[in-house]
C-alpha cells in the first residue's frame, strides 16, 4: 500500500526546520565568539601577569645588588614564594620605588567606582603625608580587588590566620622610607600597627566582595 501523503511532510516542516537549524547556527556563532573573547581576555592577562612578574624581578635584583637593603629583599622573598600576585606586591612597592609606576597598570579610573577603606591612616601626620599615605592604600585596595581569591588565600597566615607578618613588615618598611624622605623618621612599630588594621580591612572587604 503507498504511503498516505501527510501535510505536516510539506513546505511548513522544512520551513520550520530551516529556522531551527538557523537559529542553532545564530547560538553556535555567538557562542563561539564568547569563546574567543574570553580566550583573548585570559592571553591578555597572562601576558600582563608575566610583566608584572619581570618588574617584580628586576626590582629584586636591583635590590641583591644594592647595600642595606637586606631585609627588602628578605620580606620580599618570603611573599614572592607564598605566591602573593606580582602587581599586588609592585602596588606596595612603588612608593619606595616611583620608577616603577610605569610598569603597573593606571588604576586611576577605578577610584570612582570603589569604596574605599577610611579612617585607617593616623592623623598624627600632616595633611601632604596624610594625603601621600592615602592615595598609596588606595592603589594597594584596587589591586587586591583584581584578582581578591588569589589575594586572600596568599596574605593569610593559615597556620594563626592572621595576616602574613612579612606583608605587613613589608608595607611598614616601605613608608618608613617614604616619611622618612620627606623628614619624618617613625619607629616601624607604629607603622605595623595601624597597617596590620588597614590589612585585616581589606581581607574583610575582600572576603565580602567573593562571599
Amino acid at each position: 500500500m503507498p504511503d498516505t501523503y501527510r501535510e505536516s511532510d510539506g513546505p511548513a516542516e522544512a520551513g520550520a526546520s530551516s529556522e531551527a537549524s538557523e537559529q542553532a547556527q545564530e547560538r553556535f556563532r555567538e557562542n563561539l565568539k564568547k569563546s574567543q573573547a574570553a580566550r583573548q581576555q585570559i592571553q591578555k592577562d597572562e601576558r600582563k601577569a608575566r610583566a608584572y612578574d619581570d618588574t617584580l624581578a628586576v626590582l629584586l635584583r636591583t635590590l641583591i645588588q644594592t647595600t642595606g637593603s637586606s631585609t627588602l629583599i628578605v620580606l620580599l622573598s618570603e611573599l614572592i614564594e607564598k605566591d602573593l600576585p606580582s602587581d599586588f606586591l609592585l602596588s606596595i612597592l612603588v612608593l619606595q620605588f616611583p620608577e616603577i609606576k610605569s610598569h603597573i597598570e593606571n588604576t586611576e579610573s577605578a577610584s570612582t567606582e570603589m569604596t574605599f577603606i577610611q579612617g585607617s591612616v593616623p592623623s598624627i601626620y600632616s595633611s601632604q603625608e596624610q594625603k601621600m599615605i592615602q592615595e598609596w592604600l588606595h592603589n594597594i585596595q584596587i589591586n587586591a580587588f583584581k584578582d581578591a581569591e588569589r589575594v586572600i588565600e596568599t596574605m593569610i597566615e593559615t597556620s594563626t590566620w592572621q595576616i602574613r607578618a612579612s606583608l605587613v613588615s613589608l608595607a611598614a618598611h616601605v613608608l618608613k622610607h617614604a616619611l622618612k624622605d620627606n623628614g619624618n623618621d617613625v619607629h616601624l612599630s607604629d607603622l605595623r600597627d595601624f597597617l596590620q588594621k588597614y590589612f585585616t580591612t581589606l581581607q574583610e572587604k575582600l572576603q565580602s566582595n567573593i562571599s
